[in-house]
């Protein structure tokens, strides 16, 4: 049942994979589903290391990006309720409050780095197809 489970979580982060090329293909494109899907599925399978550094490197710089909107923040927020003589005086116990504007603040930093995971993917699948469109070297000195 374990074997089944992983299994199918593979296999879903795969098609989801999939499927988001496939959206930044019809919108690069204009091609239809299944055409952008072929397309995307040839342009993984044609460039696996390269994809996967990228992937890699920019799951990193999302996490360290939502990390420090988070801790920023929450920090900015413990200098508010320290330093604010009108706020100190309310607040008892101010870790409650600091974990549950990390939390917060945290959730709202996600749903704002998948625009740029999803930037920076569309950036990289236009370097792979410009790359093999024009079957040239990027930069060729004069």
């Amino acid at each position: 049942m374990n074997f089944l489970r992983c299994f199918l979580a593979c296999l879903e982060k795969i098609v989801s994979c999939l499927n988001r090329n496939a959206y930044i293909l019809i919108a690069l494109t204009g091609k239809g589903f299944c055409a952008a899907s072929s397309d995307a599925l040839a342009m993984i399978s044609a460039n696996p290391i390269r994809y996967g550094i990228v992937t890699g490197i920019g799951e990193i710089l999302m996490l360290l990006g939502k990390l420090i909107i988070a801790g920023a923040t929450t920090g900015l927020f413990y200098v508010l309720i320290t330093f604010v003589q009108s706020i100190k005086e309310n607040v008892l116990e101010p870790i409650f409050l600091l974990i549950l504007v990390f939390i917060v603040s945290y959730a709202i930093a996600v749903i704002f780095m998948v625009i740029y995971s999803v930037a920076m993917e569309t950036i990289f699948a236009c370097f792979i197809i410009d790359e093999t469109t024009n079957k040239r070297a990027i930069y060729a000195p004069p």
